[in-house]
């Protein structure tokens, strides 16, 4: 019974696996809205039906995703040196940033209300994530580093939002430029002082 029961949580493993080996090609290259659970399915080789057996919504492909970058975020925190400057927090966050500003849907997921099945999906990596920015902030001489996290994280996304406004009107490549280079002074003018 085991042995069985082994088997179909391997077999659950692999096709989730696959879904989203599919998925993130298609995603990454035409953009969340513009690919359908449909061709998710056909892509890997498998029915729609199973797909939503493994991932309720489309959303909720996108939050595995968006998870994993929030692991790697989260360890790259963690292996900051401390004290950790202002430029290196930001230097750490921008992978986040840059997946906020890449896509419109990531930033919808990243403000979803908290009752979105996906968005719950998200909470334990966030949270991950979150621990470990206050950690840094905490050893890098703030008082009060769940309030410097939160401000953090504000500026996250309001350099994410500004970004995208600025895609049409200045270009890709350009808006990233300035958003790094703000996300760096927003931090700076966040932390400069300990809270």
């Amino acid at each position: 019974m085991r042995a069985r029961v082994k088997g179909q949580q391997q077999r659950a493993r692999t096709t989730r696996a696959q879904i989203l080996s599919v998925a993130r090609p298609l995603m990454a290259d035409r953009g969340y809205d513009a690919v359908s659970i449909e061709e998710i399915a056909r892509a890997a080789g498998l029915g729609k039906g199973t797909v939503l057996a493994h991932f309720s919504e489309k959303l909720a492909i996108l939050a595995a995703f968006h998870a994993e970058r929030l692991a790697e975020v989260a360890s790259i925190v963690r292996d900051l040196p401390l004290p950790a400057a202002p430029a290196q927090l930001a230097q750490a966050l921008w992978p986040l940033v840059a997946a906020l500003c890449a896509d419109p849907a990531c930033i919808r997921l990243a403000t979803a209300e908290a009752t979105d099945p996906a968005r719950q999906d998200l909470a334990a990596a966030e949270a991950a994530l979150r621990q470990e920015v206050h950690f840094v902030l905490k050893l890098s001489g703030h008082d009060h580093p769940q309030l410097a996290g939160e401000l953090v994280e504000a500026a996250l996304l309001h350099v994410a939002l500004a970004a995208r406004a600025r895609f049409q009107s200045e270009g890709r490549t350009v808006a990233l430029v300035q958003a790094r280079r703000r996300l760096a002074d927003l931090l700076t003018l966040v932390l400069r002082e300990p809270l």
